[in-house]
C-alpha cells in the first residue's frame, strides 16, 4: 500500500459502500470500519424558558415560553423549537427564582410534537411525568433526566414543553436539553 498514490485508489462517496478504511499504526498497516468513525458528534443544546405570570391548569396544558416570558394554554411561535436534526431531550427541569414562596403541589410534565398539517395542530407526547411532587417552598423545583429512548425526535418536529400543575410557581424559569444527533 506505501507504493500507491491517494489519487489511484477508487472514489467512493457512501460508507455503506466501503468495507474497511486503511492507515497506517506507525509502521503497520490498519483497517477499520466506516461505522467506527465519526463517535463524538452529537450537538448537545440548552433551551431555557420563563414565565412571569401565574397560570395554571389541572385539566389543560400551559405551554412554556421559550422566547418571551408568557406561559399560555395555546401553542403559538414563542412556545415552540423546530428539530434541524434527530434527536432527544435528555433534561428537563422547571424551577421557581421568586422571593415569594409558590403554591403548587405536584407538576405534571410534558414534551410533545405538533403532528397536525397546517393549522390545525395536533399533540403527540414523546415524554410525560405524572405527578412530580414538589415541596411548596420559594425555590421548589421539579426535574428528570432522560435516556435516548425516552423522548426522541424526529429533523423537522416541532417541540414544545408544557405542564399542568395544581398551584401557581410564581417566576419560574425551565430549561430543557437536547441532543442533536446529525
Amino acid at each position: 500500500m506505501a507504493n500507491k498514490k491517494f489519487s489511484e485508489f477508487t472514489l467512493k462517496t457512501d460508507p455503506a459502500d466501503v468495507d474497511f478504511l486503511v492507515g497506517y499504526d506507525g509502521t503497520d498497516n490498519v483497517r477499520i470500519d466506516p461505522s467506527n468513525l465519526g463517535g463524538g458528534s452529537d450537538i448537545k443544546t440548552i433551551y431555557r424558558g420563563a414565565m412571569y405570570a401565574n397560570q395554571f391548569s389541572t385539566t389543560s396544558y400551559i405551554y412554556m415560553p421559550f422566547t418571551g416570558s408568557s406561559e399560555s394554554t395555546s401553542s403559538n411561535q414563542d412556545h415552540a423549537i423546530v428539530a434541524p436534526y434527530d434527536g432527544y431531550v435528555s433534561y428537563i427541569q422547571i424551577k421557581n427564582v421568586a422571593t415569594n414562596t409558590p403554591s403548587a403541589t405536584y407538576i405534571d410534565m410534558d414534551i410533545a410534537t405538533d403532528t397536525g398539517p397546517g393549522n390545525n395542530p395536533v399533540f403527540t407526547s414523546v415524554y410525560s411525568t405524572r405527578n412530580i411532587s414538589v415541596t411548596t417552598a420559594m425555590r421548589m423545583e421539579a426535574d428528570d433526566t432522560l435516556i435516548s429512548t425516552d423522548a426522541p425526535f424526529s429533523a423537522g418536529d416541532i417541540l414544545y414543553f408544557r405542564f399542568k400543575t395544581d398551584g401557581n410557581w410564581n417566576r419560574a424559569t425551565f430549561n430543557m436539553v437536547v441532543v442533536y444527533q446529525p
